[in-house]
This record gives structure tokens, C-alpha cells and sequence, in this order.
């Protein structure tokens, strides 16, 4: 600890030290680099932007298209036969309903606990901002 604290005591002497040392030509080649960075950062700003999002563009059209099948884990059809899926049509508005209902729970039971948590943290604003836009 007592070495990093001499440490930083030593930087602006070696600082100053350095500065007076340098010659005309030091001088000059120092302003030369900042005149240099100054100028050109601009323009290799725009060259890396132009580059990193011709990679995005590339890289985003490049994924294939992500299907809820996919997602499951399934092949393209779903992976069901022609009877499940008349099944399936004809309970499709019961199925649908308990679902719509599961996920309203799970969502709530989640607002909830985030609700808890940050009132154990004592964070007011959080708190009517989740109440107000999350229930």
C-alpha cells in the first residue's frame, strides 16, 4: 500500500521532469501526433462504423429464421400427425384459454416478486413504476 502511495506522489515530478527534457524536435514530433490523431480519429471513426455495420448487416442476414418449431426443438411441421393436429384445432380455443390464464399467472407471480424485492431494497420509485405499468 505504502509503495502504490509513493507510487502516485511520484507522477507528477516524473511528469514535469519529462516535459522540461524534451528538445525541439521532441516538441515537434509530439504536436505532430496529436495534429495527426485529432485529424485522421474522425475518419477512422466513419471507417469502422461503415465496417462494423456492413458485419452486422451480414451477420444478421446470414441467421436462418427462428420458428417457435425451432425453438422446441421440433422439425418444420411441429412434429404432429394429421390426427393431433385436427385434435388440436378442435381444442384449440379450451387449450388457448388455460394457457392465456398460465401465463397471466407466471407473469404476475413474477411482478410480484420483483414488487418484494424491491421493497426490501427500499427503492420507492422502482416500485410505483412497477406497480403502475406492470399490474
Amino acid at each position: 500500500m505504502a509503495s502504490l502511495i509513493e507510487w502516485f506522489q511520484k507522477i507528477p515530478r516524473n511528469t514535469q521532469t519529462s516535459v522540461q527534457r524534451l528538445g525541439p524536435a521532441e516538441w515537434l514530433r509530439l504536436i505532430a501526433i496529436v495534429i495527426g490523431y485529432i485529424v485522421l480519429r474522425p475518419y477512422l471513426m466513419k471507417l469502422v462504423e461503415r465496417k462494423q455495420t456492413s458485419d452486422h448487416e451480414k451477420a444478421f442476414k446470414s441467421r436462418a429464421p427462428v420458428t417457435p418449431n425451432t425453438l422446441r426443438g421440433e422439425g418444420e411441421d411441429g412434429g404432429l400427425s394429421d390426427y393431433e393436429e385436427a385434435e388440436a384445432m378442435t381444442n384449440s380455443y379450451a387449450q388457448g384459454k388455460t394457457a392465456r390464464r398460465r401465463q397471466k399467472q407466471v407473469i404476475n407471480g413474477l411482478v410480484e416478486e420483483e414488487i418484494r424485492k424491491a421493497e426490501d431494497l427500499d427503492d420507492i420509485e422502482d416500485v410505483e413504476f412497477l406497480k403502475k405499468y406492470c399490474t
